[in-house]
């Protein structure tokens, strides 16, 4: 398994994928989406 080498926050990633901020909260918020087995807690 790979390591995590880099951690950012939720708005900058929606800022450097051009989504809301909202709409990528409600996708990790529903667990159902996370298919592989990895839950990050923040």
């Amino acid at each position: 398994m790979a390591t995590t080498t880099y951690v950012c926050s939720i708005g900058h990633a929606a800022t450097r994928l051009g989504e809301d901020q909202e709409f990528l909260e409600a996708i990790v918020n529903n667990y159902d989406n996370l298919t592989d087995g990895h839950i990050v807690s923040v």
